[in-house]
């Protein structure tokens, strides 16, 4: 039962994400602006191919880095058997996330988990 609970967790996350992505620039409440290097560029955070995705990002904020953050993303990435990526990268993207992200992901997940 358990498992069955976590695995819809997963799911309503992963359609909430899809959803905050397709609308990225709508959600303002949850990202801050971001500048590309050439200004006529479209603007696209989480979009274009980069290994610090939205769900990756998420992950890593809400496992409470106990480490230095070079050792904890070598950690993470490991884990997944995938090349690290830069910690400044890493600081450039975290930028970008509001709380209000957070906060509406846990009202999601709350409000989904008692509907239940």
């Amino acid at each position: 039962m358990a498992h069955q609970i976590f695995d819809h967790m997963i799911n309503t996350l992963e359609a909430k994400w899809v959803s905050v992505e397709n609308d990225f620039y709508r959600d303002s409440q949850y990202f801050n602006g971001w500048n590309s290097k050439n200004k006529t560029d479209p603007i696209e955070v989480f979009c274009r191919k980069t290994r610090y995705t939205l769900r990756v990002m998420f992950w890593l904020i809400v496992s409470r880095i106990v480490h230095t953050l070079p050792v904890a993303l070598d950690s993470f990435f490991s884990t997944l058997g995938l090349p690290v990526p830069s910690k400044s990268g890493f600081s450039m993207k975290r930028r970008v996330l509001k709380s209000g992200f957070f906060r509406m992901l846990n009202q999601t997940l709350v409000h989904d988990f008692y509907q239940m």
